[in-house]
Parts: structure tokens; sequence; C-alpha cells
């Protein structure tokens, strides 16, 4: 790809990514995620108090306790914004107009991707930050492991997105594709590395190197912070591609 197409896809591919950010500021999406997570953290801020002795004052077990929803927040994010990024563009017929202007499919495919993975890991940073806040409300410090478990958290975005792009590239409807990446990250990775567990070993799997982002809080867990991260990165980066090569060979 000579330094020209790689020029012009960069610029087109900022240009998608701005007007998936203008998509997001006109629906629902936005809202919606952030008063999920808004609710998650009142709830256990709240709660502890209502029908316990109150929050931990161990710094490292208070924030374990929001950590441990961690994951959940990073799936919500790959579900609402990366399971329909691209089906969608089929089922609404959008990429019709789209394709006929001189825009190659990579810069969609790019756009769409940090578009939703900026927004995604915006909401996970939020998550920490409030967590953090409440931490050091109520103890008066922050557990050293809260910024390892932020790093794989972020890469956990990534990684997500990719299985939730790879989903949509091969779906027919929104909808189909909405349900599947949601029951794929919370349940059928768990699933299928229970399954594989017994003949085969099964660090590589998502699920497994996702577990470490609350790990490192109790110094347990199968794989380092390093391994985990490096899973991550790999299932992003495969799962990413898959999912271009899909839609690129997809037709109307």
């Amino acid at each position: 790809m000579s330094k020209n197409i790689v020029v012009d896809v960069t610029k087109k591919s900022v240009i998608v990514a701005k007007n998936e950010f203008t998509k997001y500021l006109r629906g629902k999406k936005l809202i919606l995620c952030a008063g999920i997570m808004i609710l998650i953290l009142a709830m256990l801020a709240i709660l502890p108090y209502v029908f316990g002795d109150g929050l931990p004052e161990e710094p490292w077990e208070l924030t374990l306790l929001f950590v441990f929803f961690a994951n959940l927040v990073v799936i919500l994010t790959a579900t609402l914004f990366g399971s329909t990024t691209i089906v969608s563009e089929y089922e609404e017929r959008t990429a019709l107009i789209t394709f006929t202007k001189p825009i190659r499919k990579i810069s969609i495919f790019l756009g769409k991707f940090v578009a939703a993975a900026v927004v995604g890991m915006l909401f996970t940073l939020a998550y920490y930050v409030a967590t953090i806040a409440i931490c050091y409300a109520v103890t008066g410090t922050i557990a050293s492991e809260t910024f390892s478990s932020l790093g794989l958290a972020l890469l956990y975005v990534f990684a997500a997105m990719g299985v939730a792009m790879l989903i949509s590239s091969a779906m027919k409807k929104g909808s189909s594709a909405t349900i599947m990446t949601f029951i794929t990250l919370l349940l059928l990775m768990t699933v299928l590395s229970f399954a594989l567990s017994a003949s085969v070993e099964t660090w590589w799997m998502l699920d497994q190197a996702a577990d470490m982002i609350i790990h490192v809080f109790e110094g347990t867990g199968t794989m380092s912070v390093m391994t985990a991260a490096g899973v991550m990165v790999t299932w992003g980066i495969v799962t990413s591609v898959l999912s271009y090569v899909l839609f690129k060979r997809r037709n109307f």
C-alpha cells in the first residue's frame, strides 16, 4: 500500500469515525450505557450500607468489589456499540449510499472500529475513575493493583470489540448480532473454555485473560498480567482482521 493510499485511508477513516460519533450522540445508546453504568456504581456503593455494615475498609477489597463488574461494563459497550456497527450498514441499506462514494471499505471498517473502541474505552475509564474516587473517599488511599486492572480492562475492550465486529460482519440482522455478541462474551466463551480444559490448555482463551482484570487484586489466576495483555491484543487483532475479510467480501 503506497503512502498516498495510506494517507487517504487514514483521512477517510477519521471522517467515518466522526460520523459514527455523531450517530452515537444523536442516538440513545450513550444514554442507555451511561444509565446502566451509573446504576451499577450506585447499587455497589449504596446497598452495602442498606443491607450490611457498609463498604470494605481495605483499599484492594473495596476496589475489587467494583472491578468485579468491570468485565460486564466492557461486554455492555461491545454489545451496544460494536455488535451492530457493520450489520446495520446492510440492514438499513446505508452502505449502498456510502460505497458509491470514493471511499474504500478499509476506511469504513477502521473508522467504525475506532469509534466503537474509543467509546468503549471511555466508558471503561469512567467506570474506573468513579471506582478510584469512591475508594479514595472511603479509605483515603488507592489500591496499587487498580492501574494494572485498568490497563487490562482497556485491552479487553479492544478484544471484545473485535469479537463484536466479527459477529456483526457475519450476521444479517442487528438484533441477532446484539444477542449473539452479549451471549458469546458473557457465556459461550466461558463454556467453551470449560469444555476444552479437560483436554487442552485454555490460557489463550479470551475469558481466561479477561479474568485477570479481577485476579490481579487477589494474586491468583492462570497467567501473568503481560500474558493476559498479549492474549487480549492477539484476540483483538485476529478477530478484527477476520471481521474485515468478511466485510470486504460481503455483497448486498
